[in-house]
């Protein structure tokens, strides 16, 4: 028996000196071997690279870098590029970080990167990512936005919505060549349409009446869970987006809305779970894609019907101006049936895909902090007045009950809500994860840097919203008070479009003055976009949000069912929207309960502005 234990042992030794030089050999050839692959991708991007485009960053290996980088941080690797470009010291200050907040770094960044950020190149204002056939112009500087938006012919955000229908909402051949290239006068169909829907969307009559039926909505609902007069455990982000759907759609369809039944409302979230896939055309590799499609087609059914059936032509219903304005427009540029109830799915996620993860940072962010929650509560107290009414009571005597009457018409004004509005414009810069993209049309200067055809620029919200030098050393905390206006000192030239300028001249820093800032005016504020791409449901948005507001933290406590603290959520990003959802990985986290504070007041809703329409609750 030992002597096959050693014969096999001295036959293993044998083997080992013939196949151990042959691994050894393998792994320094296979080193040099990949070695020289990226040597040749670094040579292919310099020489294909023009000396007059931006540089080229992200390139530690060559397009695999970059891609790597998006799919894993998405927004935060364009902040993670420009930290190391540009890092000062303040930037990365813990110090006065608000512990229930989550940072504006939250989205892919941690601390221990802004320690090991290098000062490197501070003067790089717009960069190049190198992927296989395609560059993308990322802008790190605010100033180069103005003259971006001005060149929206040669850089034109037209082709990115024109993608996106034909892959999310499946629109046919027939539809995308009118999408793509009809024009009349010269316009676009995109453009167009935005100019049909900017009536109903503008300060007016149809903004006034759509806002109306919405807060209608909203506030008999607040209604039914106040008179249940008991604590109320709810999932935050589940009780909102319900309210918000249900209001904005109701709103915008009338008394036949789609999503009166409940099965089209889950398709809506069905829908939306997959729209990335859709986008990318890769729903066919997972169940959540499938199942994206079925959905889509379910509501695709739906709003057929609702047009088959005449259901936008109600007359006396002045909320549906903007249905009626969008229904034309799209009848008048030959658009079959089909392929307008396709549209529709687009409409409804421009009108909701950020209002309700807007609506649900901001409660966060009120209820989570005791000095916001009273600075709003105090605030809208302003805009309640006490009425009297008499009632007969069974035994003859006349009782009077007081009525609390809220005018909610008056929450978007900042004059007389600074702070409500300054609170709201915080949230959207804090939590903005948007990307504003164009397509180059043809090889164009921006400034001094060459753009090549057919590449894409991007203008990266989180860029642009953490930069020290527009909001000063500030820009990565949540500070409600920012946007407050100082009408007796105002820091900010309201005719300059410069938002780089020094604090003298521009915006302050905010760590030790609250702001001043005009969020309609400077480049770093993309807020609701800007230029031709400006949000013109901005108005809608916001009246809807700050109501809801109003209506909830008036009349309702929020706390943590664990009694504790607020946790914040961790964000996440399931399709091209401007605004994080929380991950219902964590569904604790968003467990609370809803306490009544005044369950026996009466309140009356008003909204209106000389003829006070008033809104019985």
């Amino acid at each position: 028996m030992a002597t096959i234990y050693r014969d096999e042992i001295l036959f293993h030794l044998r083997q080992s000196e013939y196949t151990m030089p042959t691994a050894v050999i393998c792994i320094p050839i296979t080193g040099l071997f990949l070695a020289a692959i990226l040597v040749c991708l670094h040579v292919y991007v310099y020489w294909t690279q023009n000396e007059n485009e931006p540089p080229v960053l992200g390139n530690s290996i060559p397009f695999i870098t970059p891609a790597y980088g998006l799919l894993r941080r998405r927004t935060g690797f364009m902040v993670q590029l420009r930290l190391e470009l540009r890092c000062p010291s303040s930037e990365f200050d813990e110090e006065h970080r608000s512990p229930s907040s989550p940072s504006l770094m939250d989205l892919g960044l941690d601390s221990k990167h802004f320690q090991s950020c290098r000062n490197q190149h501070p003067h790089v204002q717009i960069y190049t990512l190198r992927f296989p056939g395609s560059r993308v112009y990322i802008i790190n500087a605010p100033s180069l936005i103005p003259s971006l938006q001005k060149q929206k012919h040669d850089i034109a955000f037209e082709p990115i919505p024109a993608r996106a229908m034909a892959n999310i909402c499946g629109m046919s051949r027939a539809g995308m060549e009118i999408f793509n290239h009809a024009k009349i006068n010269g316009e676009s169909f995109f453009g167009g349409f935005l100019r049909a829907a900017h009536h109903s969307l503008a300060p007016g009559k149809g903004l006034e009446s759509i806002s109306k039926q919405a807060i209608r909505v909203m506030a008999a609902s607040i209604k039914r869970l106040e008179s249940k007069n008991t604590k109320l455990k709810v999932n935050l982000w589940h009780w909102v987006r319900h309210e918000m759907l249900i209001a904005t759609t109701e709103a915008m369809y009338g008394p036949n809305n789609p999503f009166r039944c409940p099965s089209n409302e889950d398709s809506w979230y069905e829908f939306e779970e997959g729209v990335m896939q859709l986008l990318m055309r890769i729903h066919k590799l997972s169940q959540q894609g499938r199942s994206s499609l079925q959905a889509r087609e379910r509501l695709v059914k739906a709003f057929r019907r609702y047009y088959e059936q005449d259901h936008h032509q109600i007359p006396d219903i002045p909320s549906l101006c903007l249905v009626q304005a969008c229904y034309n427009y799209n009848l008048s540029r030959g658009l079959s049936l089909e392929d307008i109830a396709r549209t529709e799915l687009a409409q409804v996620g421009a009108r909701v895909s950020n209002t309700i993860p807007g609506a649900f940072w901001l409660l966060w962010h009120v209820f989570s902090d005791s000095n916001v929650l009273a600075d709003c509560r105090g605030e809208i107290e302003k805009l309640v007045t006490i009425s009297t009414t008499q009632q007969s009571e069974a035994d003859g005597r006349i009782s009077k009950n007081n009525v609390y009457n809220i005018d909610l018409s008056q929450l978007t004004c900042r004059q007389v809500c600074p702070i409500i509005m300054s609170t709201w414009y915080e949230v959207l810069r804090y939590n903005h994860v948007g990307i504003s993209a164009r397509v180059v049309m043809k090889d164009t200067f921006l400034g001094k840097y060459l753009l090549k055809k057919s590449s894409t620029t991007m203008i990266v919200s989180p860029v642009v919203h953490s930069d020290v030098t527009a909001w000063g050393s500030s820009a990565c905390e949540f500070q409600h008070r920012r946007f407050i206006q100082d009408n007796n000192r105002s820091a900010y030239n309201e005719t300059s479009h410069n938002a780089m300028e020094t604090p003298s001249k521009g915006i302050l820093d905010t760590r030790s003055d609250p702001g001043n800032v005009s969020p309609e005016k400077g480049p770093a504020n993309r807020l609701f976009g800007g230029g031709s791409t400006l949000c013109p449901g901005r108005h809608l948005a916001s009246q809807e949000v700050l109501s809801f507001l109003a209506l909830t933290i008036m009349r309702f406590d929020l706390n943590p069912v664990n009694k504790i603290q607020w946790i914040p959520p961790k964000k996440f990003i399931p399709l091209p929207t401007a605004l994080p959802i929380p991950k219902a990985a964590y569904p604790d986290h968003l467990e609370f309960e809803m306490v009544a504070r005044f369950p026996e007041r009466q309140w009356r809703v008003i909204f209106g502005s000389e003829s006070i329409t008033r809104l019985e609750v």
